[in-house]
């Protein structure tokens, strides 16, 4: 693994009185792609939003290039360096492209360098150019999902979590976002973490796995080392 850049250590989350993640620890290097798996209701995307900020941890630290920032507020982690993209492929519906593009350099590092950062996004995802004037509620799912994901870079991140990438779409439009991501991370070394329930296609982009169930870590290691038996042990539980 590369030098570590995102580490959350002994992380515990409820929902009420539910352990929703129990005392789960994992660990990114910087310019990897690692992938975190599990059913519905496995704890992944409660662990990726208490990474994100959007949940705080009942127990455990999270640690960003070193620094403790399991107090700071999301806005601060997305200044540092951290992007959640979460699962639908949510935009302002009402408002165009470039607009809902835009709404993701809002911090002053990310808004000196706007429109660097939108020919970036246009170049990755030429579709989003020839719309950027159409009201995104218009667009089709994938293109949603495009935007939510450019929306994402604008604020120039180190690490972006994606929440049920390839969720509601054709696969032929996962194939193609998941392609822009494999070029996204060769091109600019960005870290990229996947939360996914499409186990194949995942562990084939990613360097590194964890499975989830129940809120723990019951499998990980690297993803051409893992056995499908014991992939599909871990990840059903039987």
């Amino acid at each position: 693994m590369s030098e570590e850049i995102l580490r959350l250590e002994n992380i515990k989350a409820n929902y009420g009185d539910f352990p929703a993640v129990d005392d789960v620890s994992i660990c990114i290097g910087e310019g990897d792609i690692v992938s975190v798996l599990g059913t519905n209701g496995s704890g992944k995307t409660t662990l990726m939003n208490c990474a994100a900020g959007l949940i705080r941890p009942s127990g455990g630290r999270i640690f960003l290039r070193g620094e403790d920032i399991t107090e700071m507020p999301p806005e601060l982690r997305v200044n540092a360096g951290l992007a959640l993209v979460p699962q639908g492929g949510r935009c302002f519906a009402r408002m165009s492209v470039e607009d809902n593009l835009l709404t993701g350099s809002y911090s002053r590092r990310a808004r000196k360098q706007s429109r660097d950062s939108l020919e970036k996004v246009y170049s990755l995802f030429p579709v989003l150019k020839e719309k950027r004037k159409q009201q995104a509620g218009t667009l089709s799912g994938g293109e949603r999902q495009m935007t939510a994901i450019g929306r994402a870079m604008m604020s120039r991140p180190s690490v972006m979590l994606f929440d049920e990438l390839s969720l509601g779409l054709a696969p032929v439009v996962v194939k193609e976002i998941y392609a822009r991501l494999t070029e996204l991370n060769g091109s600019e070394r960005m870290t990229i973490v996947l939360i996914e329930q499409d186990t194949r296609r995942a562990m084939r982009m990613s360097s590194y796995t964890y499975i989830m169930l129940k809120g723990r870590i019951v499998l990980e290691g690297r993803s051409d080392a893992l056995k499908d038996e014991d992939v599909k042990t871990a990840y059903f539980g039987i």
